[in-house]
């Protein structure tokens, strides 16, 4: 075995599957960017909106207390795709895990009940819209 830029790699390849004994590739930009971007655990989130713009505040709630840990910024436009992106995560999830039940209380309290039964549906419903033969 021998060590390389701080992994432990087979003599014969690395894990890129060049030669160990080669000159180091260079990183490329992405795999540079990647290591910059910081990694945050949420566990609430709220929203500020106008006309132009979303405003969605990520935070960590630890004994009541919300502390915010990010602050992300779109345009309504964005807002539309990360929804179509999400609701599309949420229906292959729903294919592999048959789901998750939401508490009935919570989606009451948070006055999110309707929007919970709409998602459900349409996880259900296999991605499709109510009504639709496609």
């Amino acid at each position: 075995m021998a060590r390389r830029g701080g992994h432990i790699v087979s003599p014969a390849r690395d894990l890129r599957g060049g030669s160990v004994d080669g000159p180091e590739p260079a990183a490329s930009p992405l795999a540079e960017n990647q290591a910059k971007v910081p990694e945050v655990y949420v566990n609430g989130v709220k929203l500020e909106s106008s006309y132009y713009d979303l405003v969605l505040i990520f935070s960590l709630s630890q004994g009541g207390i919300d502390t915010p840990v990010l602050r992300v910024r779109m345009a309504p436009q964005h807002e539309i795709v990360m929804l179509a992106f999400l609701l599309k995560h949420w229906e292959l999830y729903t294919k592999v895990t048959g789901g998750l039940p939401f508490p009935p209380l919570l989606a009451q309290e948070l006055g999110i009940t309707d929007a919970i039964e709409v998602i459900q549906g349409f996880a259900a419903r296999g991605g499709k819209e109510e009504g639709s033969d496609a």
